[in-house]
């Protein structure tokens, strides 16, 4: 199974980015700048679409630059943990920094539970852990070309082809470091 290490270094990592994932930055920012909950309004959603109906572009950008760098941080806090503690994981760390994040941002402790959807969090994880898979959800999606149905597919099967690439079978990896470094099985 798992050593002590690791299992507390997976319930440090965990604790740590869902507390970080908790800070819904389109709440704090709707409380900061117009002392108002952005949830009392449009949609009831606490998230940069919402934020930018409700209170504008300036507003939109810095919940937006919040939700995504708390993503980035997450998966670097988790790895930062693992190493730390030298707890040596069959998968890279910053998986589980990236899903604390995800769950702090969709059920905010901080907040009633109530959060956003994610998808900034979700896209700065994402950014971190497979730089290549951001850049193609990025083009297909940021360009609103990913939305009509004829680019569904292609779409699926990049990302597809990406998450396997990136990610290692187990037969054919010794493990992988604590900074995310796959080692390959000798021979």
């Amino acid at each position: 199974m798992f050593s002590t290490d690791v299992l507390a270094g997976m319930a440090l990592a965990f604790g740590v980015t869902y507390l970080l994932g908790s800070l819904n930055f389109a709440v704090i920012v709707s409380r900061l700048l117009y002392h108002d909950d952005v949830r009392n309004y449009g949609s009831g959603n606490a998230g940069m679409t919402n934020m930018l109906r409700t209170y504008g572009k300036k507003a939109a950008f810095l919940t937006g630059l919040g939700d995504f760098f708390k993503g980035c941080a997450a998966v670097f806090i988790a790895r930062g943990i693992f190493s730390l503690l030298g707890a040596e994981l069959t998968f890279d760390g910053g998986w589980l920094g990236a899903i604390g994040a995800l769950i702090g941002h969709l059920f905010p402790l901080y907040f009633h539970f109530k959060g956003g959807k994610g998808i900034l969090a979700a896209c700065g994880a994402i950014l971190v852990m497979n730089p290549d898979l951001f850049l193609v959800l990025f083009v297909c999606f940021g360009t609103g070309r990913g939305s009509s149905p004829g680019w569904r597919r292609p779409v699926s099967g990049a990302v597809r082809l990406l998450c396997s690439h990136r990610l290692p079978h187990p037969h054919r990896v010794a493990g992988i470091g604590a900074g995310g470094g796959v080692l390959p099985v000798p021979g």
